[in-house]
Order: structure tokens, then C-alpha cells, then sequence
């Protein structure tokens, strides 16, 4: 009796099995044989494909070709090779002097910013051995900076925006600032306009169209407080910190306009966009995925929940390259949304 009923038993599995499709076997194989794991109830949603726990804080992480260059706080500049998603490498340091809270990579050059130290120039030419060119003691602490052409337009919390000639990176050289009322966190140049996250002062936009005289054109007052923001056309998306992600019309630069928010249980640090998505770094909830195929009305896709406290995020691809600050660098697959 026994025998008779493990062979029908037998004969149900293989019945089973038979009917599933290719798809679905080497889905559950993927998700179940690596040591890489997401929501497993939900496999539409983000799935960490790769880690690495970086020896400071990851504060900003910016990707170029197989190579994740990461802020690392006190331990200055880690770059990661993330060719290899399940193994993530370190490929080299910068011990930078100041406390390293953003990064961007233009060309062979690293651009830190880098605390009370300013604006630090690092030679990546050799990913393996990074070294210093240049550094700027800017008046305030350095929070963020972007890069575009001959110029670094560094976001230095309470002295507000410093603009930077870096065309020789071993020789920096300022060419003008603007000292905004709030504490500028981050900065995006799009066209002749700066806009900066500055604090408790929420949107103010810059123009920099002669960058030796950068003046204001225009403020929101978010009502919360201003840490990261990222330009689509006439929208500016704001993360508010304990006012979740705003959306805010810049037709007309001299009187940005509110339109919609949508508010978030931790705190929104930053965002970035791609396609029809906005992705926040959302601090203690990780990373949250928004629909904005509907530019005003940002609607719940997903979210997941990172190791460490998510500071910055960066889409290349089909990942999401997370600076989880205590957690490291996580990298997310997000091409499934």
C-alpha cells in the first residue's frame, strides 16, 4: 500500500514538472540556487544581484562602463569593479583628507566633494592606483557636485553654490558663487540654470549662463528639507527629506510652481530618473520605485528594503547602484519593473 502510494505520488510530481515552461524552471533556478535575494513574493519587484560593504559610509555612488566609483565618507574614494554581479571587487582607493559626500566621474578625472576639504580632483586613468591632481578648499562643506565642461558646480551646504574651473585639474580655480539662504545638498546644471536642493530653503534655481556671476532666479519652499532633485523637462523632482518626493513646474524659472508630492514613511535623500520611473533613496526604507508615466502624479510601483540606510542612488541599465551608507554598495536589478 505504501509503495503504491509513493509511486503515485511519483507520478503526480513528474506530471507537474512536465507541464511547467523553460521560462519558469530557470526562474525558480535563478532565484533559488543565488546567494542574491529580493522579494521572492513578488518577482515583478527589485532583487539584490550584488553587494559590497565598503570599509566607511557610502554616501554617492556614480557608475561608468564596469566600474562603480563610490563617496565612502572617511575612507575617501572606493572604486568597485561590478562587471561580475556576483562578485563584486575592489579595484582601488583614494583616502581623501575631508569626509567624501558625493561624486561624479567626467572623463579620467573623479570629482569629489569632499567636506570641510572642498572640491578633490582624483586621476583614475589607472582605476587600480587613483591619485590625487587637484583639490579646492571650497568656504563650506562640500555636499555635492556635478561636472559639465570646464566647470564644477559644487553644492557647499550653508555657502550655498561654488562654481569651479577645473580645465587644468591640477591647477582649480574659482570663478564664482552664490550663497543661498538654505544648505545646498546637491546641485543638477540643465541648460543656463543651476538648481539646487538647499535645505530647509526647498528649490532654488541659479542662472549660470556667465558662471563668474551666478544669480537667482527663482525659490520654492518646499516645506521640508531639500536633499536631492533630478530635471525631466519642465519638472523638477525634489526629495524632501521628511516631506516625501515633490514635483514642482519650472516653466518659468523666475516663479517655479507646486504640483503634486508624494509622501514616504522614511526620509526621501535623493532621486533619479529613468524612463518612466523615478527612484528614490529613501534612508531607512531603501529604495523606493515610483510610475511617472504620468510627469504630475507620481504613483507607488514598488520598494525595497536595503541592508544599511539608503543615501543616493544610481540607474545604469538594468540595475540600480545604491550607496546604503553603513550597507556599502547594493546593486538592484531593475529592468523587471
Amino acid at each position: 500500500m505504501k509503495i503504491m502510494s509513493f509511486l503515485a505520488l511519483f507520478i503526480i510530481i513528474l506530471t507537474v514538472v512536465a507541464c511547467l515552461d523553460l521560462d519558469t524552471l530557470l526562474f525558480w533556478k535563478s532565484h533559488h540556487s543565488s546567494p542574491y535575494y529580493g522579494n521572492q513574493s513578488d518577482p515583478d519587484g527589485p532583487i539584490l544581484r550584488g553587494n559590497y560593504d565598503t570599509p566607511g559610509n557610502a554616501r554617492s555612488v556614480f557608475v561608468s562602463g564596469d566600474l562603480a566609483y563610490v563617496a565612502d565618507g572617511t575612507n575617501g574614494l572606493v572604486i568597485i569593479d561590478v562587471s561580475d554581479i556576483e562578485n563584486l571587487n575592489l579595484i582601488g582607493t583614494y583616502n581623501t583628507a575631508g569626509d567624501a559626500k558625493g561624486v561624479v566621474v567626467s572623463g579620467s578625472y573623479a570629482y569629489v566633494a569632499d567636506g570641510t576639504n572642498g572640491l578633490v580632483v582624483v586621476d583614475i586613468a589607472n582605476p587600480a592606483n587613483p591619485n590625487i591632481s587637484g583639490n579646492y578648499n571650497t568656504a563650506g562643506i562640500a555636499t555635492g557636485v556635478v561636472v559639465l565642461g570646464n566647470y564644477a558646480y559644487v553644492a557647499d551646504d550653508t555657502n550655498g553654490l561654488v562654481i569651479v574651473d577645473v580645465s587644468n585639474p591640477a591647477s582649480l580655480i574659482l570663478v564664482g558663487s552664490y550663497n543661498t539662504v538654505g544648505a545646498a545638498y546637491s546641485v543638477v546644471v540643465s541648460g543656463n540654470y543651476a538648481y539646487l536642493a538647499d535645505g530647509s530653503n526647498g528649490l532654488v534655481i541659479i542662472e549660470v549662463s556667465d558662471p563668474a556671476n551666478p544669480t537667482v532666479n527663482g525659490s520654492y519652499n518646499t516645506g521640508g528639507d531639500a536633499r536631492g532633485l533630478a530635471i525631466l523637462g519642465n519638472y523638477a523632482y525634489v526629495a524632501d527629506y521628511n516631506n516625501g518626493l515633490l514635483v514642482i513646474n519650472i516653466t518659468n524659472p523666475t516663479s517655479p510652481t507646486y504640483l503634486n508630492a508624494y509622501g514616504m514613511a522614511s526620509y526621501a535623500m535623493n532621486v533619479r530618473l529613468a524612463g518612466n520611473y523615478a527612484y528614490v533613496a529613501n534612508y531607512s526604507d531603501g529604495l523606493m520605485v515610483l510610475d511617472i508615466s504620468d510627469p504630475v502624479n507620481p504613483v507607488f510601483r514598488e520598494q525595497f528594503d536595503t541592508a544599511g540606510i539608503a543615501f543616493e542612488v544610481y540607474i545604469l541599465g538594468n540595475y540600480a547602484y545604491v550607496a546604503d551608507f553603513a550597507g556599502g554598495l547594493e546593486m538592484i536589478y531593475v529592468s523587471n519593473l
